[in-house]
Parts: C-alpha cells; structure tokens; sequence
C-alpha cells in the first residue's frame, strides 16, 4: 500500500522525462512495451545494466497534460531507485534493467494503468496528492541514468555524505556561537 502511494509520488515527481536505456530492439524511434510502460531509448550508451537490486540514479521531468513535476534538477541532485521486480503494471521498474549510465529514454504510463493499481480506499487520497492522475491522462517521463551502483555502494556513498553534512553543520554551528552569544549579552 504504501510502496504504491510511494510509487505514485515518484510518478508525481517524475512528470516529464529524458530516459536512458540500454538497447531493448534498439533506438529505431518505434516505443516498446512492457508491464504496461511504453518507452523508447532516445540516447543509448554501452556500458553495464541496471541489475536487480542495483541503485539508479536519474534525472527526470514528468509531465502529464495537466502539470509538469518532479524535476530532479531544480532539486538539486538526481532521483535514485531500486530495481525491483515489477509488482505492477505501469511500474517504471519494468525498463529499468534496458538502462546504462548515460542512456536516456521516454516513458509513457498511462494513468488509467496506475489507478488500476490503487486500492480503492486510497483512491481519493492518491488523486487529491496528484491531481493529474486522472482517467484518460497520460504521464510521460523523460529519464536520464545518472549513476549505477550497488545498494551496498550506495548505501556507504549515502551515509558519507551524512557525515559531511554533519560535520558542515558543526562548523557552521561554531561559527555561529559566539555570534548569538555576543548578541545576547
């Protein structure tokens, strides 16, 4: 339940898209399908595949005909997911393992295929999150592989940039002190 609403939000945040596979039939123009999820490989570059329980990480722009969101660049650092088994249809998992870093890709879900997905008792919560999941639209998802690695990778490279955020806030902290102090006396 709540991975599907968790889905659903990185749908929502993933409005619009620049994705990159790894050749699944090629970059011929023609969109492919699988589990629901139409794409096509805009910029296909060899190198090493999405494999189950990798980290990936990507920038995207989702848009649907009524909003545009989740653009991971004016948030300032990439998207990250894990390649899961697909549960769903519409699930983006699905063309993942078609991806390298670097490559790019176009995805289309339709939203009739999402709310399939929705129990009904969440129906109306998931619409009142993202208001463009409605009968009939459309969320297209340009996607671009970032990075590649492995959970236990990107786990240490997570939890070093914790550290050093730490560690900026301390300093920054310190600075600060003797400023508040001063003011306060």
């Amino acid at each position: 339940m709540i991975k599907s609403i968790l889905q659903l939000a990185i749908l929502g945040a993933a409005l619009v898209g620049n994705t990159g596979c790894q050749n699944n039939g090629g970059t011929s123009g023609e969109f492919k399908k699988i589990h629901g999820v139409e794409y096509k490989i805009l910029k296909d570059v060899k190198g090493k595949t999405a494999q189950m329980g990798d980290i990936v990480q990507y920038n995207l722009i989702a848009k649907s005909e009524t909003a545009t969101g989740g653009e991971t660049e004016k948030q300032g650092h990439p998207g990250a997911m894990r390649v899961d088994t697909v549960r769903n249809p519409g699930d983006i998992n699905a063309v993942l393992p078609f991806l390298s870093v670097g490559d790019s890709a176009v995805i289309n879900i339709s939203c009739d295929t999402i709310l399939k997905t929705i129990p009904a008792d969440q129906l109306e919560r998931a619409q009142k999150m993202q208001p463009w999941l409605k009968k009939g639209n459309k969320v297209t998802i340009n996607l671009t592989v970032v990075s590649i690695e492995s959970e236990a990778d990107y786990r240490k490279e997570m939890q070093q940039k914790q550290v050093e955020a730490q560690a900026e806030m301390k300093a920054r902290e310190e600075k600060q002190l003797p400023v508040d102090d001063q003011k306060l006396q």
